[in-house]
């Protein structure tokens, strides 16, 4: 599964891949430099670069004091990676964010529907016109396709909490903390979701029981 989910986002992501993204897109020369300047900082020593100092003509920037780190991150990892091999770490981490999103859908629908039906939702997920066409090409809004990743992965810990499976409330806050340092837009407009889908999942009885509960503790 893992692999068709890889091939399909290889697929999606190659023009991408061969020719880099779009020149003219809405963030491209943003999310860029904000990266490489974030990068230099964090290889300089400096693990949580706020302050861009190099930006805007030398003139500096407070862009990490608001916006979230994630995408910078991960290219700052990739990139004496991307040296040794020979890629770009800018590329690849923007097709690292269209893959999660496949995998994290993938694990969230599985939840409940069988494996086929699972891998036509993961890669249709991948397909969305305003998560491919919109937010990966025509902007290269590289924290919201980051913010896009963790979105079903916050779905399937909170349906998994709602099973009571073991660990399901320490993957919900980590991967609500992904989304996080991702995009806190998105986490305004998504945050809603978890907890509708939480309502929906619960049985009235399981409900009632945990109201009871949580009554009692506070009485306690």
């Amino acid at each position: 599964d893992v692999l068709i989910i890889g091939l399909a986002s290889l697929f999606l992501a190659l023009p991408m891949l061969i020719h880099g993204p779009m020149v003219r897109g809405d963030d491209t020369y943003e999310h860029l430099n904000y990266c490489r300047r974030f990068a230099e900082q964090f290889w300089g020593g400096e693990w949580y670069p706020r302050w861009l100092v190099n930006i805007n003509h030398g003139l500096g920037s407070p862009t990490f004091f608001v916006y979230p780190p994630f995408g910078s991150y991960v290219y700052a990892l990739l990139q004496p990676i991307g040296r040794a091999l020979h890629f770009n770490p800018f590329n690849a981490g923007e097709f690292l964010a269209l893959f999660a999103s496949g995998i994290c859908a993938l694990l969230w629908v599985r939840t409940f529907a069988q494996r086929k039906a699972a891998l036509a939702a993961a890669i249709l997920y991948m397909l969305l016109p305003y998560h491919l066409a919109e937010d990966f090409y025509r902007r290269t809004a590289l924290s919201e396709c980051w913010a896009l990743a963790w979105m079903p992965l916050v779905l399937y810990f909170a349906t998994r909490l709602v099973a009571r499976k073991r660990f399901a409330f320490v993957g919900l806050a980590i991967a609500y903390a992904l989304l996080i340092l991702s995009h806190l837009v998105s986490v305004l407009i998504f945050s809603l979701l978890p907890l509708a889908l939480v309502l929906v999942l619960s049985s009235p009885g399981n409900r009632l029981q945990r109201s009871e509960e949580h009554t009692s503790e506070l009485q306690s």
